[in-house]
């Protein structure tokens, strides 16, 4: 234990380089699938505009994948506003997420070029639900160890919405996965779903953040 109160151990600075660094990496490679293929000959007007309808499922699967990514790492960054030391255990938890960070280019580019198939559908919806059960794990074991924090212990409203969103999306790929038994080009549209998610996360948060009423001296509410 350091002079300040915070528990001795290892920094969390390097890790979140490293996370800062695999998500922009894994940020940048999702774009590099939007690209024309290459025309052997002149290409007409209406033959452009269906170069263009081409990438439609590359288009969605990519803004997707961006936005996920890009609500994984705004969770991360706040979560980690409240943990002053990591242990060897919370660092080993976001190397694997990190892994399935790295992951989403792949399984995004699949679903981009082989959308109609029933396999990367199940693919893309995996890595999804990985990266959710990921951030889940995290937060458990920040709730288990509050000597990581500081403020101690982590916040309740914040772990609470942040789970709420990670178990809807879990369940989120899990229909995904249904869908596709049926129509594969329409799974990777269940997460869509995530924004009206992530607005109900946030009422979630706001409300546990609250302060509870008083309670008067006779015992009963205000």
């Amino acid at each position: 234990m350091t002079e300040t109160g915070v528990p001795s151990g290892l920094s969390k600075h390097r890790l979140e380089a490293l996370t800062d660094g695999i998500y922009a990496v894994a940020m940048t490679l999702l774009v590099l699938e939007l690209k024309l293929p290459e025309a052997h000959a002149p290409i007409s007007e209406s033959g452009f505009a269906d170069l263009l309808l081409h990438l439609i499922p590359k288009f969605v699967a990519w803004l997707i994948s961006f936005f996920i990514l890009a609500i994984f790492w705004l969770s991360h960054q706040r979560a980690f506003h409240y943990v002053r030391t990591v242990d060897a255990k919370l660092l080993w938890i976001n190397v694997v997420s990190l892994a399935f960070a790295s992951l989403l280019p792949f399984s995004s580019a699949l679903v981009g070029e082989y959308g109609r198939l029933f396999a990367p559908q199940v693919v893309y919806a995996g890595n999804m639900a990985a990266l959710a059960l990921c951030a889940i794990w995290q937060l458990h074991h920040l709730q288990k160890h509050p000597e990581l924090c500081h403020p101690s212990p982590f916040p309740p409203h914040i772990a609470k919405a942040a789970l709420f969103r990670c178990w809807s999306l879990a369940a989120v790929a899990a229909l995904a996965v249904v869908i596709a038994i049926f129509e594969p080009r329409l799974a990777t549209l269940a997460f869509i779903s995530m924004v009206p998610i992530g607005r109900v996360a946030r009422r979630i948060e706001a409300r546990a953040a609250e302060p509870a009423a008083p309670i008067p001296s006779d015992g009963t509410p205000e």
